[in-house]
């Protein structure tokens, strides 16, 4: 929908919410109750584990060279990684430290759903990885190893009782003649991810911190993919892996606040319309849609059959990046291995307005960082207004507003 509608809106809002909805904060100086309190462990993931024959073994300058040579994906047994679990009383939260700090699952406890979309299998192709959130980097898009790029993490305890989970990585290692090219993982910048989970919120916050090292200055490209499930019912639940879709028409909704929309490269520059944000009708195989004036700080996906939203929050003058990926409606192919899977939606968020961009720069010994914060409210309609205290919806039938609020 254009961005006019949430243009407009906001202010409505903000004096609704001011005048006579009380939102809830949690105190800094407050010790957490025991109910409320964050709690850490480590605990065994094994997933059904698939090699390649990788593209480079025929040519090393290929672009795009690790991705898998068609016929040769196999499954290979079992891989198992240790996950270190953050867990409060709304949400429990799944990390993979060696799987390039990859969130592998949450799950929201007041309703028992999935947060995010589960592949259900871990591959050493490009994508590596597609449940949960990861992070992209060096290389803009899927560039972060299954395999290879482990990260170094501590937990950090907090006077309120929050937990933050910190992570690192580094890439100088990746220097083989294809890890420069496309998808390539080498680079002399360093990596931070740190995951905190608060008391009583149903919401968690993950921050990004590159630092150049080196003596000149470099691009900041970093990108972050949330999977999205793209089928939430009340009678199929959320749609994992290869699982057959439901039936009947697609109902999930996009909440996108753009009034302009570009694709790959900056091309196609257009105002955006309710085609662009129509999942089940768009005729193309893929889908991938920039935002180029992203001015508020929400997006995600409704879902009308269960009245939930999955949204995303962050600060778009700090990291303005703003990607929405899926696959026309019909495409379900659950033998195809090596392809994109069907029953997830990609929420892209990243320094740049497009992937390609080259606008921002880190200065020598300069490191640069942005939050994005993940909440899953039950309840109420479509976003028309969200930020870190409040998710609100404005009924136009009913002329009153819904609220729910992340931090209880």
């Amino acid at each position: 929908m254009p961005m006019t509608r949430w243009t407009m809106l906001t202010p409505v809002l903000c004096l609704a919410l001011a005048a006579g909805c009380a939102v809830p904060a949690v105190a800094g100086d407050v010790a957490a109750s025991e109910a409320d309190k964050v709690t850490v462990t480590e605990q065994p993931l094994t997933l059904p584990w698939y090699t390649s024959v990788p593209r480079y073994k025929e040519d090393p300058r290929t672009p795009g060279a690790i991705w898998a040579q068609r016929g040769t994906e196999q499954r290979d047994g079992y891989r198992t990684f240790n996950s270190v679990v953050l867990e409060n009383r709304y949400l429990r939260i799944t990390v993979l430290p060696e799987a390039g700090g990859a969130v592998a699952r949450v799950i929201h406890k007041p309703s028992g759903d999935d947060f995010f979309f589960m592949e259900g299998r871990a591959k050493d192709w490009v994508p590596f990885w597609e449940s949960g959130i990861k992070v992209s980097f060096p290389w803009r898009e899927h560039s972060v190893k299954m395999k290879g790029q482990e990260a170094s993490w501590r937990t950090i305890e907090h006077e309120d009782g929050a937990v933050t989970l910190t992570m690192w990585m580094e890439f100088s290692r990746h220097t083989d003649p294809w890890e420069g090219a496309m998808f390539g993982a080498f680079s002399n910048m360093l990596l931070s991810q740190s995951i905190t989970l608060r008391p009583g919120e149903n919401l968690f916050g993950i921050s990004y911190r590159v630092t150049n090292p080196s003596a000149y200055r470099q691009g900041r490209r970093i990108w972050t993919d949330a999977f999205l499930p793209r089928f939430h019912t009340v009678e199929e639940g959320v749609v994992h892996g290869p699982d057959e879709p439901p039936d009947g028409k697609m109902q999930t909704q996009w909440i996108f606040p753009a009034a302009y929309v570009a694709d790959h490269r900056g091309l196609n520059v257009r105002r955006l319309t309710d085609d662009d944000l129509d999942i089940a009708n768009r005729p193309h195989d893929h889908n991938s849609i920039f935002a180029l004036d992203t001015a508020v700080g929400f997006v995600g996906a409704y879902y009308p059959g269960v009245r939930v939203n999955r949204l995303r929050l962050g600060d778009p003058s700090v990291a303005p990046g703003t990607k929405l990926y899926w696959q026309r409606e019909g495409g379900y192919n659950p033998d195809a291995l090596s392809a994109h899977m069907y029953n997830f939606l990609e929420l892209w968020g990243g320094s740049d307005h497009i992937m390609e961009g080259i606008e921002n720069w880190i200065e020598p010994g300069h490191t640069w960082s942005f939050t994005h914060h993940y909440t899953m409210v039950t309840g109420i309609g479509p976003a028309d207004y969200a930020n870190e205290d409040a998710v609100v919806h404005f009924d136009n039938e009913g002329g009153r507003l819904e609220v729910a609020v992340p931090r209880l």
